[in-house]
């Protein structure tokens, strides 16, 4: 059921984007096909870029391959210095970690709803594609006898088996019910589910040594709880861990950076950030 909801939504936006592209040419074509005529439909321009950038670049690509050939060079480093890899662990994130989401947060420009519209309708899908990189990373590190375990901030519910399915269809190896730790739902005991370190611990606690992570936030490594600048300060203290545990990937679409920056997501703190940067010029 699940799997036909995914379809029919996606047929939902397959239209939506149709019918935009329609009215644009039709737009085109009578104002005489002057680009500059073109009513502009787009909102959430602050993000057209940066999700162009994700999907799009080569620039984007060479991150992605530049970050997992680290990642790869750690493990074997690691393995060369070792007698046994039974008890070390990889800690990976999944959503632009190992997977690509550009084409929902494309979405979400062209409708103009932010998420959490379309997510769950996107993640049934299960056609999110492998960054690059990443698949040859994580069987390196299968090959080489490090445990891997998937660690996201997806909901368990109701996007467990989609999330499982795209992972094995793409060629990661080693998903399996105890691997694969998506986010469950509040309790009295863990009334955070989106802070990862409880299941850090949880993994960690089965008597595995995580060696690397890899992720696209800061809260991919550590509790992501700083705002402004103690967040960075905290980012200077562990500069050392940064391509020797810690794998960053590029995500500049989404994130805990904007609200950590001071930004809650409207125009005028956009403004603000922006004023602010643009200090230097006022001294002169």
């Amino acid at each position: 059921m699940k799997k036909e909801n995914g379809r029919n939504s996606f047929r939902v936006i397959a239209v939506f984007i149709l019918t935009s592209v329609i009215l644009l040419t039709a737009c085109n074509q009578k104002s005489g096909n002057n680009p500059a005529d073109v009513p502009v439909i787009i909102g959430n321009e602050e993000a057209v870029l940066s999700t162009l950038y994700n999907h799009y670049s080569a620039e984007y690509r060479a991150l992605a391959w530049q970050a997992f050939n680290i990642a790869s060079e750690r493990i074997l480093d690691i393995t060369n210095g070792t007698e046994s890899t039974d008890s070390l662990a990889v800690v990976v994130d999944i959503d632009e970690t190992l997977l690509d989401n550009s084409p929902h947060q494309a979405l979400t420009i062209l409708t103009g709803d932010p998420y959490p519209a379309g997510w769950n309708e996107w993640c049934s899908l299960a056609v999110a594609e492998a960054i690059p990189g990443a698949v040859s990373f994580l069987n390196l590190a299968d090959s080489l006898g490090f445990s891997i375990f998937y660690v996201s901030n997806r909901h368990e519910d109701p996007l467990y088996e989609p999330t499982f399915k795209n992972l094995v269809e793409k060629g990661f190896p080693q998903v399996s019910s105890n691997s694969l730790l998506l986010r469950k739902k509040a309790t009295a005991t863990n009334p955070d589910p989106s802070n990862k370190e409880a299941r850090r611990k949880f993994i960690e606690s089965g008597g595995f040594n995580i060696i690397l992570y890899a992720g696209d936030n800061i809260g991919d490594f550590y509790s992501d709880k700083e705002k402004g600048d103690e967040r960075l300060k905290r980012a200077m203290e562990d500069r050392s861990s940064f391509g020797t545990t810690y794998i960053v990937l590029p995500n500049p679409m989404y994130g805990n950076w904007p609200s950590a920056a001071g930004s809650d997501g409207t125009p005028e703190s956009y403004a603000r950030l922006l004023h602010i940067m643009t200090e230097p010029f006022r001294k002169r």
